[in-house]
Parts: structure tokens; sequence; C-alpha cells
């Protein structure tokens, strides 16, 4: 009987690892748009994200092979939480971390624009590693450069597109098997967001590994807030 549960819950285990190679292992919806905070700007961040992925795409036994089974099919949850200050009006830095462990560290500049402009550009780096690896199945990290672009059609609503390049060199181990990626990752988030102190958001994101696999058939869907301290 002990055996028995320590091999369910060392499947738990390794499926909580191998579920969050892509959508834990990075912060796959950023939630921001071409503005920065402002001087002594400051927020806390909040999101969930939903989708599905293939796992025969990545965690294929044979690596020759392009086989793509439906039954490989995974439901995906991550739960986000951070925070954000500004360094100064163009400028601002923030962490995130989430469920699967992944810890992030963000850094965020103005280029185009203005906090009143109908159009914002800012030019976003991040880098994070998985935590969560320390103590079990997965380890990895991760690098990203992003461009962030809104067009501010109200001073209540905006629409943004934010196409995003990741370097993520991240693998895992389990009682049945392995698997290990290090390579690119290029996608973009999509979406709309609400309000002029507090905002809410609904971002659609997705992202295609350097192979000739998608990494998601369809959509990341994400439902976020950036909750403004000051």
């Amino acid at each position: 009987m002990a055996k028995l549960k320590k091999i369910r819950l060392l499947n738990l285990l390794f499926f909580i690892g191998s579920t969050s190679i892509f959508v834990g292992c990075i912060s796959v919806s950023p939630h921001q748009t071409g503005r920065t905070l402002g001087e002594k700007g400051a927020v806390l961040h909040g999101s969930y994200n939903f989708g599905m992925v293939n796992e025969g795409q990545v965690f294929r036994g044979d690596k020759g092979s392009t086989e793509i089974r439906d039954d490989d099919n995974t439901t995906l949850h991550l739960i986000e939480v951070g925070a954000q200050a500004a360094l100064n009006e163009n400028i601002d830095i923030g962490f995130r971390m989430n469920n699967s462990g992944h810890f992030t560290g963000t850094l965020k500049g103005q280029i185009l624009g203005n906090k009143s402009s109908l159009f914002a550009s800012s030019m976003g780096t991040e880098a994070g590693f998985n935590a969560f690896g320390i103590v079990s199945v997965m380890a990895g990290f991760h690098v990203a450069f992003s461009s962030f672009n809104s067009l501010h059609v109200t001073d209540y609503l905006a629409i943004g597109f934010s196409p995003r390049y990741i370097f993520v060199d991240v693998s895992g181990y389990g009682p049945f098997k392995s698997w290990s990626y290090s390579g690119s990752m290029l996608g973009y988030s999509a979406g709309l967001y609400a309000g002029r102190k507090h905002i809410f958001s609904l971002e659609f994101s997705q992202y295609a590994l350097d192979m000739p696999y998608r990494a998601y058939h369809s959509p990341i869907i994400s439902l976020g807030v950036n909750f403004r301290l000051q």
C-alpha cells in the first residue's frame, strides 16, 4: 500500500511538471499595454490562463518522429501573481510567479507615445527560472524579449498586440519517461484592456517552437487584472 501511494505521488508530481513545460515554465500572457506606469506608479497583478497543448509535439519517444496523436492533448491551467513598479516616467521593473513554481523578473521601457497618446509602444525583457525543479520533477530557465504595442481608443479601452521571442531551456524526469527541450519560441499576445486606474484584460496568446510543430493547437486564453496601488 505504501509503495502504491509513493508511485501515485511520483506520477502526480511528474504530471504537474510535464504539463507546465509551456505554460508553467514561462509567463505566456503579459497583460501589458504599450504604456509604462509613469512616475511613482505601482501595480499588483493577477491572472488565470487556460489552454490546450499536445504533449506529443515535444514529449515524443522517437525524436525523428513527426506523429502527433490526439490522445496526447493536455488541458493546462495557470494562475499567476506579481507586482510592477516605476523606476521613472518611462521605465518599469517587476516580478511574477505562477503555480508551477516559475519565477520571472521583468524590465520594460516606453519608446513611443506618452501616458495620454493614442498609440504607445514599449520594449521589454525578462528572465526566469523554475524553482519547482529544485525539489521535484522539472528544472529550467528562460529569457524573453517583447514589443508591447497598444491603441488607446478611449481613456478606458485599449487594444494591444505584443510579439515575443523566448529562449527556453527545460528538462524533466519522472518514473516512466524523461524529456528535455532547449531552443526558441516565437509568439504573440493580443488583447483588450479596460479601465483607467485598475485595468482588467482579456488576452489570447500563441507560440510556435523552432521545430516543425506548433506549441499550441489553439490560443491560450487569459483573464487578468492590474490593481493600481498609486
